[in-house]
């Protein structure tokens, strides 16, 4: 099997195993094996068995196939993933994935190195793509529009239809960047939540505090965040001194004297 990521995946309804073998043989590069939208509530029962005896049975190359569930919040949601977790699938088509912890839900169940493609089908979904794109276990994301569309009430060809597709292109291009640069950028908030007493603009230092504003006035209270370099370093080390001033009434950590009222 070739090394490059795969281009073409084909569905076969997840009551239909006569047609498994054959989509293998079609040249697809994955096969997605519907327990979803191809299969009527009352058969998907009975398709979770046949899919479980034909994976227990079969010598297809586990990595060319997935398994598409249910989404969480259907009643067959919990059936699917016994069954995934019980075939050991290693990968899993998560649909209307709406939240990073949708898809860590599911890659509990499976095998280390088991992957899962969420589906972005929702507003929600969208809004929330970049931390999907970062989760652990994501490789690439996929676009539900016909579910989009009807989620939004928009027509196909719209606007709205077209950014969000370029969206979750984009983000499912990015996704390793986006997800190292999370990391990072947590590791650098660690490292300086250890740094106290740190000179940043105007002279101004910070203070550790838990709440961040101050009570019984709604001004920012220094130290609620602690911003990095830049406009919004500069920004916070404003506001810091506009709290002094309002609450301190004096010349405090390198601020500048109270003026004489004339």
């Amino acid at each position: 099997m070739p090394d490059c990521e795969p281009l073409i995946y084909l569905f076969v309804p997840g009551n239909r195993p006569e047609r498994f073998t054959k989509a293998l043989a079609s040249g697809a590069d994955r096969i997605i094996i519907d327990l979803e939208d191809a299969v009527a509530p009352e058969c998907k029962a009975a398709a979770r068995t046949v899919i479980g005896e034909w994976m227990a049975g079969s010598d297809a190359p586990r990595e060319r196939v997935l398994i598409r569930i249910n989404d969480a919040a259907t009643p067959w949601h919990a059936d699917d993933l016994t069954l995934v977790s019980t075939v050991r699938a290693l990968c899993v088509m998560l649909p209307k994935c709406e939240t990073p912890n949708q898809v860590a839900a599911v890659l509990a169940c499976l095998p280390k190195d088991a992957t899962v493609l969420p589906l972005i089908e929702t507003a929600r979904g969208v809004v929330a793509l970049h931390e999907i794109a970062a989760a652990p276990g994501v490789t690439r994301l996929a676009f539900g529009s016909l579910d989009y569309m009807a989620d939004l009430d928009i027509p196909a060809g719209s606007l709205a239809l077209q950014f969000a597709a370029a969206q979750i292109a984009i983000a499912s291009r990015c996704r390793h960047w986006i997800a190292r640069s999370r990391r990072h950028a947590r590791s650098r908030r660690h490292a300086r939540g250890h740094r106290y007493g740190e000179r940043s603009h105007f002279g101004v230092r910070r203070q550790d505090v838990h709440s961040p504003f101050a009570s019984g006035c709604g001004a920012y209270r220094p130290g609620a965040q602690r911003p990095g370099t830049g406009l919004g370093a500069a920004c916070t080390a404003s506001l810091e001194y506009v709290w002094r001033r309002r609450n301190t009434g004096g010349r405090q950590n390198g601020g500048p004297p109270n003026r004489p009222e004339s």
